[in-house]
């Protein structure tokens, strides 16, 4: 039998650049091929044979349009792809993945699918799918996956007869085969990977634990090394991102990760870059991380506003975060090839115009490299989900309408003033650009 596992387009549509590996379905594909199963992956965010760009905050309110009309068009040139697509893979199972944003392309896709051929089995998956399998309820798909794919594999191919499997540790999971996507990829897209799944932290607006629950499960330093050794042997990347939302939840499981890319990174230039918070950093740890090639960090900041980080039980305090920011500008002197951005959100419930400017404020006190910022977006069954509901915050909700680049009022103003934050340091081409020496 043959898979084919498809990412649905979104950010496509605006014309924002996603030009990275969807993970999820890498690991899912590459389980199923394990199992003697033939896999194809397309990642319908990536076009093929032509490239995307960078959109700037303050114009992704007006992209997130082109997005709505496409869902309303079915001559779309992204929708015509599809049974092309279906006719060179001949698929007998099409599995589809979103998050809550992308839901109604997953089901225009399956729509699609089913046009082309009624035969073809389609399962939709992911983190909605996880929260939420009912909107899923269509005569376009034949079953919904919840949770993680790997451990349903024989369900995803054969429905409810199928076997389930013993939910191993992740050192038993194969590296993810990048052979098995139909796209190309550049060198830095390639060098994405996750070393966790789970999240230990309350944040009411995430949802990690929804689909990973709270328990974290860790990859041990030599099997993430060890697939940096693939990546770097099999596809020349020498660059690597890790894309866990805490990865140094574990500071022992950090330093001995960096025993093993010190040396890499002094003879043969490995660099890396990885995400965290601000409270899970200590000048020991982020002094190895340095030495050992880290070159960029990113911090989840989300607000200026004490009252929004206590709503969103951060659990992190606004002086916490300046305390961290000064070390990280100390190690930014020491090492002038490292840069570290803050993520920002706005648009949260019963926000008001003076804490947008408190975020405002502790961005520029903080003096990141670079600011990412999103607009809040209610994700299914999260803590603030479900407050959301009880409060009447939540009315009419429409998936589709809300994404972190739909930007509203204040909100939108700030948006452009982090673009020009952005470009007075570089802008996107000086955040990427990687340095080839110390």
């Amino acid at each position: 039998m043959k898979a084919l596992l498809i990412q649905p387009p979104f950010h496509r549509f605006m014309g924002l650049e996603q030009n990275y590996p969807h993970l999820g379905l890498a690991y899912l594909g590459t389980y199923l091929k394990q199992l003697g199963y033939d896999v194809a992956i397309r990642n319908l965010e990536v076009p093929i044979g032509e490239s995307l760009g960078y959109v700037g905050y303050g114009g992704r309110a007006d992209a997130h349009q082109l997005y709505l009309q496409a869902l309303q068009n079915d001559a779309h040139p992204v929708w015509q792809e599809i049974p092309g697509l279906l006719a060179e893979v001949q698929p007998d199972v099409v599995g589809i993945t979103a998050k809550s944003v992308q839901s109604p392309s997953a089901l225009k896709v399956a729509e699609v699918v089913k046009g082309y051929e009624e035969r073809i089995r389609v399962v939709m998956g992911g983190p909605h799918a996880t929260a939420r399998p009912q909107d899923f309820s269509s005569s376009f798909v034949d079953d919904v996956i919840c949770g993680e794919g790997e451990w349903q594999c024989h369900r995803l191919m054969n429905g409810a007869s199928g076997e389930l499997l013993p939910v191993e540790p992740l050192n038993k999971l194969p590296i993810p085969d990048r052979s098995l996507f139909m796209e190309d990829y550049s060198l830095e897209g390639l060098g994405h990977m996750v070393s966790t799944r789970g999240c230990p932290f309350q944040c009411a607006f995430c949802a990690q634990s929804v689909t990973f629950g709270r328990q974290v499960r860790y990859r041990s330093p030599t099997n993430i090394f060890r697939e940096m050794q693939y990546l770097n042997t099999d596809c020349g990347v020498k660059d690597f991102t890790f894309w866990d939302d805490s990865f140094t939840i574990r500071h022992q499981r950090v330093l001995d990760l960096c025993d093993l890319l010190v040396v890499k990174h002094w003879a043969d230039n490995w660099t890396w870059q990885c995400d965290t918070r601000m409270d899970l950093l200590n000048i020991i740890l982020v002094q190895r991380m340095l030495y050992a090639g880290c070159r960029r960090m990113s911090l989840g900041v989300e607000s200026g506003s004490p009252r929004i980080l206590s709503m969103v039980r951060k659990g992190e305090s606004v002086e916490e975060i300046k305390e961290k920011a000064k070390l990280l500008r100390d190690a930014r002197r020491a090492y002038p090839n490292f840069k570290w951005r803050i993520y920002l959100m706005t648009g949260f419930p019963t926000e008001t115009p003076d804490e947008v400017r408190m975020s405002w404020d502790l961005a520029e006190e903080l003096q990141p490299d670079r600011i990412c910022l999103s607009n809040f977006v209610y994700y299914p069954e999260t803590a603030i989900y479900k407050e959301g509901i009880e409060k009447g915050w939540i009315d009419g909700y429409r998936w589709e309408e809300h994404s972190h680049q739909t930007f509203t009022g204040l909100a939108r103003e700030f948006a452009g003033w982090v673009d020009e934050y952005n470009e007075s340091r570089g802008g996107w081409a000086g955040w990427k650009l990687r340095q080839s020496s110390d």
